[in-house]
This record gives C-alpha cells, sequence and structure tokens, in this order.
C-alpha cells in the first residue's frame, strides 16, 4: 500500500474515531467528565504503585493517617512517593465515587473540588481525615432536607480543616483508642456542619472576587477552634517538612499529566482553541468554564494553567514536591471555574515584584505557594485589569505570611483565607472608583 493511501486511510479512522468520541461527550458529557476523573486518580495509584513497594506503600500509609498534619507537612518528605501518591489516588478516587453517588452534575466548582482534594493530599488531608468534615456536611444537608450533591464541593473543600481533624486524635494521647477516635470524629463533624452557612456568609463578603472561598471560611472556624486550644493550655503540633529531591520526577509526571490534557483537549474538539481563547477573554469571576464552552476548551486551559506553574517552579530553581505540586494541581482543577492564563499572570506578577522590594525569596517554601495560590484573587485581575491584578497580588504576598498563626497551620487552605481578607478590604475600594468588565458570554457553537 502506497504511503499516501495509507496516511489517508490511518487519518480517515482517526476522524472516525474522534468524531464518534465527540459525540458521545455531547450525549453524555456527565459520563465522561467522570471517566476522564477516575484515569486521573487511577494515574495517581500507579504512579505510587509504579514507586515502591507495596509494604512500603502500606506502612506509609498507615504513618501518614496517625501522623499530625498541619502545614507545612509534605508527605514525600515524610514517608516516600508511594504512599504520598496513593493517598491522592485515593482520596480523588473517593470524592469521584461520592460525585457519583449523589449524581452530581460535574460543573467547574465540582472539578475543582476534586482536584483540590487530591492535590492537598499531598500534603495534609489523608483518607481519614476527610471523612468526618464529609459526615458534618451530610448532616447539615439532612437537616435542612436537601440533596447531599448540592453541598458536595463545599465539603471537598471544607476537607482543609483535615489537620484539626488529626488534632483532636492526637489531644488525649493517654485515653484509649476509641475515644481519640470519637473526639476526631465529632471535631470533623461540628466543622462540616457549620461549613455551608460561613461560607455562605463569607462569599458576601469578598462578592464572589476570591476563588477561594471555603478557604476563607475554614480560616475562621478554625481560628475559634484554636482559640479554643490554647485557652485550654493546649498548643497545636506546628510541622515543616519540605523535600527538595523529587523535583525531576514530579517535573515528568505533571508535564505529562497536563500535555496530556491539554492534547486530548485539542484533539476532541477542533473548536477548542477557539473555545479557549473565550476563556481567556473571560474575567473569571462567577465562571463556569465548563458550561460556557464545553469540556476540550476547559481541558486546554486546565492544563495550560498546569504546566505554567510547573514551568515557573523550575525556572526560579524552586521545589517539585508535595505542597507545591498539590497547589499546581489545584490551580489547574481551578481552570475550569475561574482561572485563566490571563488572570493568573496578573496576580502571580504582584507577589513575583514584592520579591523585589520585600524581606524575602521567590524560592522561600511559603512564597513558592503564595505566587501559586494568589490566584484566588484572579477574578479581580480579570475584572478589573493588570494594576488592580498586580495590588492584589502584591498585598495578599505580606497578609499570607502573617494569618496562619490565628489557627496554628491547622487550616491548609492558609492562602484561601488570606485571599478572603484581602478581597474582602480591596474590591469595595476598587468598586468605589471602578467599575468591573463584563463578560461577553458567547455560547459554544452546535456541531
Amino acid at each position: 500500500m502506497p504511503f499516501e493511501i495509507k496516511k489517508l486511510w490511518y487519518d480517515r479512522e482517526e476522524t472516525v474515531l474522534n468524531q464518534r468520541i465527540h459525540n458521545y461527550i455531547k450525549a453524555n458529557p456527565n459520563q465522561f467528565t467522570e471517566q476522564v476523573l477516575i484515569v486521573y486518580g487511577l494515574a495517581q495509584v500507579l504512579f505510587a504503585l509504579l514507586a515502591d513497594t507495596p509494604q512500603n506503600i502500606w506502612k506509609g500509609l498507615v504513618t501518614i493517617v496517625v501522623s499530625p498534619c498541619g502545614l507545612i507537612t509534605d508527605y514525600l518528605a515524610l514517608v516516600g512517593v508511594g504512599a504520598t501518591f496513593l493517598n491522592a489516588g485515593l482520596v480523588t478516587l473517593s470524592a469521584v465515587y461520592l460525585a457519583s453517588r449523589c449524581k452530581v452534575r460535574y460543573t467547574g466548582v465540582v472539578i475543582a473540588s476534586i482536584f483540590i482534594s487530591g492535590g492537598f493530599a499531598l500534603f495534609g488531608k489523608n483518607i481519614a481525615n476527610i471523612w468526618p468534615i464529609d459526615l458534618g456536611v451530610y448532616l447539615y444537608a439532612r437537616y435542612h432536607k436537601k440533596p447531599f450533591g448540592d453541598y458536595l464541593p463545599i465539603a471537598f473543600f471544607g476537607t482543609a480543616l483535615g489537620p484539626l481533624v488529626s488534632e483532636f486524635g492526637l489531644i488525649y494521647q493517654n485515653y484509649p483508642v476509641w475515644v481519640r477516635l470519637l473526639a476526631a470524629l465529632v471535631a470533623g463533624v461540628i466543622v462540616g456542619f457549620f461549613l455551608p452557612p460561613v461560607s455562605r456568609r463569607t462569599a458576601i463578603c469578598h462578592q464572589g472576587y476570591n476563588l477561594y472561598n471555603v478557604g476563607f471560611s475554614a480560616g475562621l472556624i478554625g481560628t475559634v477552634f484554636v482559640s479554643m486550644f490554647r485557652s485550654f493550655g493546649y498548643t497545636p503540633s506546628v510541622n515543616f517538612y519540605w523535600s527538595t529531591e523529587y523535583t525531576p520526577m514530579l517535573a515528568v509526571f505533571l508535564l505529562l499529566l497536563f500535555s496530556g490534557l491539554t492534547g486530548v483537549g485539542i484533539w476532541l474538539d477542533r473548536h477548542a482553541l477557539r473555545d479557549f481563547k473565550i476563556i481567556t477573554c473571560h474575567s473569571g469571576h462567577s465562571a463556569d468554564y465548563l458550561r460556557l464552552v464545553g469540556f476540550p476548551g476547559t481541558m486546554i486551559n486546565v492544563g495550560l494553567i498546569g504546566i505554567l506553574y510547573t514551568v515557573y517552579i523550575l525556572v526560579i530553581g524552586g521545589d517539585l514536591n508535595g505542597p507545591t505540586a498539590g497547589c499546581i494541581l489545584t490551580v489547574a482543577g481551578f481552570g475550569a471555574c475561574g482561572l485563566n492564563l490571563r488572570n493568573v499572570t496578573y496576580t502571580a506578577l504582584g507577589v513575583i515584584l514584592g520579591s523585589m522590594v520585600k524581606v524575602w525569596s521567590l524560592t522561600d517554601p511559603a512564597v513558592q505557594l503564595s505566587v501559586i495560590l494568589c490566584t484566588g484573587l484572579a477574578p479581580i485581575a480579570g475584572s478589573f485589569g493588570l494594576l488592580c491584578g498586580i495590588a492584589a497580588g502584591f498585598i495578599h504576598s505580606s497578609v499570607v505570611l502573617n494569618v496562619g498563626t490565628l489557627y496554628s497551620a491547622l487550616n491548609l487552605y492558609n492562602n484561601g483565607f488570606s485571599t478572603g481578607l484581602v478581597a474582602t478590604i480591596l474590591v469595595p475600594a476598587i468598586l468605589a472608583v471602578k467599575k468591573p468588565a463584563v463578560d461577553h458570554v458567547i455560547p459554544p457553537t452546535e456541531e
């Protein structure tokens, strides 16, 4: 068979398969999104099994579950790659399972909540300390006679207080195990029950301009709990585990993952790049890119944001480890509901410029995380422009380094709390002199 005929046959087969999958996505968007997320979770599990022996993985997973895990506890430094990524994979898959059981319709926020669950399971969440908080949110939904699925993203985001649950298991060291487990369960349920109403109120404070709203509300709840700890003479655990030796391995994993998501988005729909441009022009305020342009264009945005921050850490000579990789996975997930290459660049510039005049370096651990997670303020940049975005990032870089003492690092979303404070103060001031940009929503063309 001549080469030209072979190539024509190959192109035809590829076109047929592409069209078949594209038709399947249009007919079954929820199922397809769920299947992609399952593959993502299984990729984490497979990476864990390839990196270590089953015995070491099991031993490490037990260590993760029984250890204090406040900021910053890099599980890679604590137990190695295998147990860390198995924990992340299990947390991711459990989130997808709950979404499936609750028959949740996948939106950008749901995707972001699953990505952040798996991402922060590299340095703070674990397969044990998330469940009491989920149960608390479930009981809140039942009490108000609402479907649990309506509150599922809040439950996933709210596991930011997983270290607080673990801390209750450590307070009663001299008591039987069942007492410690009961204390952790009760604390987690209380936290989960209060998260939905508190997060609803905090969203009003910043008018939706902080993407990491539950981090704001979790910080407030965590502050109350830690204040009570201290008033009874108990000082919560403070950790600092930060690995530096896994950068090459994680660079390969993350770049392959995000390149795959970008490539699949382009391959699935020939108009996906046009859809990606629509996302880039959006302010990010109250955005759901999955509904705006569909799955392929959204995956391109998710993948490119992940690549951008992975390359950024490598360029500055930073460390790819549990915390930085987890935060990169988080911002990639929010590429489905608010972040785009334009608005994240504006806020990041604020932190980078801050490094030139402030008393810290871009390679300091807390600052590496700050550059990535100042993106919670990206809707300010998208709505009010470059200068406001830079100002938001600049202010955030100072605030985030000082608020952790309020909750003794038991709120994993330290940057989320900081972005909430900054947005609450900055947005009213900006609105007094400037109007936000209007997003012109362009629906995707039906093929």
